[in-house]
């Protein structure tokens, strides 16, 4: 249903506002104001000089229509704020305008009344001489025995038409000239509040460039914070760099063809390895299951970290449905050694332990990077929750290890890197339901 429709149906509970585009000329936009009055009871207009491309302030192009307006006693609003053409300050003068040319009527419509008043008091005068001539020229025929001259009552009776049209025109013209003077006020008024308004924006955006004034300083502060801590993370690693220097300084030989050690990684100090094993295929080694795992890791030597990245689909059981899953992990090692990343022969062994929930999200909850099986650890008093908080749908426990291995010769660094990836979830007796597993060895990029 159209708004004019609902106008029409209830005229004492909704106020119609027509939206419409002056830019097609004034005959164009006053004919269409008739229309929505006439026809939709509508009582007021909404312009958007934007999106109609105009500025509020051109009188040329809504002077007309506000004329038009004002003969139907239409409230005219002003879409303000989000375009250059739609700027308070351009409505207030807008409206400035609108009141001065409403003035001016009202000052020439005052002029021209009292024009029409003199007119009026010099026409009366005319038929009061009028008049007295009549009753002289009575009282003579009178005194001389004559009949009395026609012209003379003749031209008294033009002059008291003429001054009767005289005084209905003043009249008239008094009546436009108050119609006009109360337009004026108004539209006086109208402008006081547009510029009001105007002066509203203009502090809240001075407001605002003092608060983006603020808020640079604020960056600026921060900025300097950051260069300063920055600073810090340099310092921080030369210092690292320098012991990883010491450590190359001892000349460890490569073990060809074995896993690499802890001591081998931390010997280079340049460059960085990665090694990507795409579609891992798991299988059920116990209960039932299948699931395929891309794995990611990539040693950076001179920034000191390993990175691992896992993701893919995986499914436990009859009646679950795959998870899809993402999860990733960088670990810095510029400390040196860590014992919870090497194997019991001190060998490089970067294992990267997380949850799995129903909708494919991944946690680290009551998790370690010890623990290669959660069996048994759903007992009360250890932590670990086997189904999700709140909730019956079982967890899956992930347990991923990625080793590098060294090559044929001495030089021969991690050549190669091995990921072996673990699912399972577990039995309401902390026992392993389900598990696949699966594994695969690639060459460094």
């Amino acid at each position: 249903m159209q708004v004019g429709e609902v106008v029409l149906k209830y005229p004492n509970e909704i106020a119609g506002v027509a939206r419409i585009n002056p830019t097609f000329g004034s005959e164009h936009t006053q004919n269409l104001i008739e229309k929505y009055v006439k026809e939709w009871g509508c009582r007021g207009l909404k312009l958007v000089a934007g999106y109609d491309f105009y500025r509020p302030n051109d009188m040329d192009v809504v002077g007309p229509m506000l004329d038009k307006c004002s003969e139907y006693n239409l409230t005219v609003l002003f879409h303000s704020g989000d375009s250059p053409r739609d700027l308070p300050y351009l409505q207030a003068q807008a409206a400035k305008e609108k009141s001065s040319q409403a003035v001016k009527k009202a000052q020439a419509a005052k002029q021209k009344s009292s024009q029409a008043t003199k007119k009026a008091q010099a026409a009366n005068k005319k038929a009061v001489q009028a008049k007295q001539a009549v009753q002289k020229e009575k009282a003579a025929a009178k005194a001389e025995g004559r009949a009395v001259n026609k012209s003379v009552i003749k031209k008294a009776q033009a002059a008291s038409k003429d001054a009767k049209k005289a005084r209905q025109k003043a009249n008239q013209v008094k009546k436009q000239a108050k119609v006009s003077a109360k337009k004026a006020a108004v539209a006086k008024r109208q402008a006081k509040a547009k510029a009001k308004k105007a002066q509203k924006a203009k502090k809240v955006a001075a407001r605002a460039a003092k608060l983006a004034k603020k808020a640079k300083a604020v960056a600026a502060k921060k900025a300097k914070q950051a260069k300063q801590a920055a600073a810090r993370a340099a310092k921080k690693a030369a210092a690292a760099a320098k012991r990883a220097a010491k450590l190359a300084a001892k000349n460890i030989v490569v073990a060809t063809k074995k896993a690499s050690t802890w001591q081998e990684i931390n010997k280079k100090t340049s460059g960085s390895y990665t090694y990507d094993a795409n579609s891992i295929s798991l299988t059920a080694s116990t209960g039932s299951g299948t699931g395929t795992v891309n794995g990611e890791s990539t040693i950076d030597f001179a920034a000191r970290t390993i990175k691992v990245t896992y993701d893919g689909s995986v499914k436990l059981g009859g009646s679950d449905d795959a998870r899809s899953f993402s999860a990733t992990r960088t670990r810095d090692y510029s400390s040196g050694l860590n014992t919870n990343y090497v194997d019991g022969n001190s060998k490089m062994q970067e294992t990267y332990n997380f949850n799995i929930n129903s909708s494919g999200n991944t946690n680290t909850t009551s998790v370690s990077d010890s623990m290669s099986s959660v069996t048994g650890v759903s007992s009360p008093g250890n932590n670990y929750l086997s189904t999700e908080s709140g909730g019956s749908n079982k967890l899956y426990f992930v347990n991923t290890e990625f080793q590098a291995k060294n090559g044929s010769s001495t030089n021969d660094l991690a050549t190669t890197g091995a990921f072996t990836v673990n699912v399972e979830n577990l039995d309401s007796n902390g026992n392993i339901e389900n598990k696949i597993s699966g594994s695969k060895t690639v060459t460094k990029d």
